[in-house]
Order: structure tokens, then C-alpha cells, then sequence
């Protein structure tokens, strides 16, 4: 499965799924674009369970490229929950572009269990200091930080 060519409308639907999004920056006029476009064809279908590839065409959609002050090309930017995880400027290869991925997730991986990390320990700290209120409170407590979680869990 080849990359998917998307709009700016496209683009920002995806975005606000639950799937990271590599996006491939690019343009016809672009040799070196041309040049790892099979590669970047390649990504997409070895990652077509894990991501969303797609490529966007900063002569059709200008402005968006503008708003994610793209000035090289080609640049893939790997985003998730709409926020930018890294990126990467004329990947040489395949292999370098497989490794932006798993570098980039590896981080974003360890990034979530530290936070998770951190509101459990916030939330034992909060949970102990409130023990001493009704087991209602407790119970609320106890609900909001179940739910904090499975969000983390399950992005």
C-alpha cells in the first residue's frame, strides 16, 4: 500500500485520530522527492498497522505547509495527538527513515511512562492526604486517575 496523497482538510482529519501521522513533505519539481518516494512507498506499507502515512504536496497545499514552516524538502514529520514528535530533512534511505520512526516512537514511549509514572505518584500522594474524607471522595479520586490512565494507556 503506497502512501496516501491528502489535502489540508485530509491532513488535519487525521490528526485528530487516534494513529500517529508521518507525513512526507514533498513536490513534483523535486528530484530528490522523487528519489525516495518508492522507499517512503515501502515505510507505508511495512507501518500501514501502526501509522498513518501520507504525503502532502506543498504546491497544492501551500498554506499548510506555511503553518508547519516546512522550508525544505523533502521533510517527514511524525506527529501524534496533533503535536509534532520529530522530523526529519532528505532521509537518505530507507533504513534512515525506519530509524527516525523507531527513534522517534522509542522517546515518545518512554515520555508516557514517565508521566504515567508521575501521576501515580501524584496520585498516591493526593489519595493518602485524602483518606481521611468520606469513601465517596475517595471514589472520585480513585475514578479520575483510572480514567487519566486509560488515556495514557490507550492513546
Amino acid at each position: 500500500m503506497a502512501a496516501k496523497h491528502v489535502t489540508t482538510e485530509q491532513f488535519y482529519d487525521l490528526l485528530q485520530g487516534e494513529r500517529p501521522v508521518l507525513a512526507d513533505y514533498w513536490a513534483p519539481w523535486c528530484g530528490y522527492c522523487q528519489r525516495i518516494s518508492s522507499a517512503y512507498d515501502k515505510i507505508a506499507e511495512e507501518y500501514q498497522d501502526q501509522l498513518e502515512v501520507v504525503k502532502i504536496n506543498i504546491d497544492e497545499e501551500v498554506q499548510l505547509s506555511e503553518d508547519e514552516k516546512i522550508e525544505i524538502i523533502p521533510t517527514l514529520v511524525l506527529y501524534q495527538g496533533g503535536n509534532v514528535l520529530g522530523s526529519i530533512t532528505a532521509p537518505g534511505s530507507k533504513a534512515e527513515i525506519n530509524e527516525f520512526i523507531q527513534t522517534t516512537m522509542k522517546k515518545t514511549d518512554t515520555k508516557e511512562k514517565k508521566e504515567i509514572s508521575f501521576y501515580y505518584k501524584s496520585f498516591s500522594k493526593i489519595y493518602c492526604a485524602c483518606a481521611v474524607f468520606t469513601f465517596c471522595s475517595n471514589q472520585l479520586i480513585y475514578s479520575s486517575f483510572i480514567s487519566l490512565i486509560s488515556k495514557k494507556m490507550n492513546p
